[in-house]
């Protein structure tokens, strides 16, 4: 009797060894982005771009896309690789759709597209880091003003007058130039803005005690 006890004792062990484990594996979660809350979706929708804004453009599938973007007097961002995309008075979704449109155009089959406007806002613990100039001349903002350093992206002085307001009626875009102090001179750097705007000229990187001057135009010129 115990050894017939015995055997079936050992006929079970080594059954219950035979038997694959039921419990699963742990399975590696993908981390997914959270969604944006109510309060932040509100505030995307009721913001309108304007001339003079920047916006930061990212596309997830080719960072070569992805900039700092200040909107200019028509309107536009140009975007390198593929140009120009009127912008002034959309939401930002609307901007975002409108770049995801000209992308699958002719760059990409797929692009996904997200748009936000560069903060503007300083805080006593928090200043704005940035270039700090002065904008005379034909602009709706004369004066001394601190423009931010964007994404790492050099200041330029396209951007300096943007964030002067831009140019008044009758600015001689063509014959802007910059002051630069160089030791006991001071050099006088020919700025055709006029280029600048076309996308057919490069923007000029500006510095610290830099003097932008957009003169008036001379009539009959």
């Amino acid at each position: 009797m115990n050894y017939c006890y015995i055997c079936f004792s050992i006929f079970v062990t080594f059954a219950l060894l035979g038997c694959k484990s039921t419990v699963p594996e742990p399975v590696e979660m993908e981390m997914i982005p959270s969604l944006p809350t109510q309060m932040e979706s509100d505030k995307r929708s009721g913001y309108r771009v304007k001339i003079g804004d920047q916006l930061d453009v990212f596309v997830l599938e080719d960072k070569s896309f992805n900039g700092s973007f200040g909107v200019r007097e028509t309107g536009e961002i140009i975007l390198p690789q593929f140009g120009r995309v009127l912008v002034q008075g959309l939401t930002l979704a609307e901007v975002e759709l409108a770049v995801k449109r000209q992308l699958e155009k002719t760059q990409l089959k797929l692009a996904t597209v997200i748009v936000d406007p560069s903060s503007r806002i300083a805080s006593a613990d928090q200043p704005i880091m940035g270039t700090v100039v002065r904008v005379s001349g034909r602009v709706v903002v004369p004066g001394r003003i601190t423009v931010p350093q964007l994404g790492g992206n050099v200041v330029t002085a396209f951007q300096a007058v943007n964030e002067a307001g831009g140019t008044l009626p009758f600015a001689d875009k063509k014959r802007s130039y910059i002051l630069r102090p160089s030791g006991v001179s001071v050099r006088k750097i020919p700025l055709n803005l006029q280029l600048i705007e076309d996308g057919s000229a490069i923007d000029i990187p500006i510095y610290d005690g830099d003097t932008i001057v957009v003169p008036p135009k001379v009539v009959g010129f």
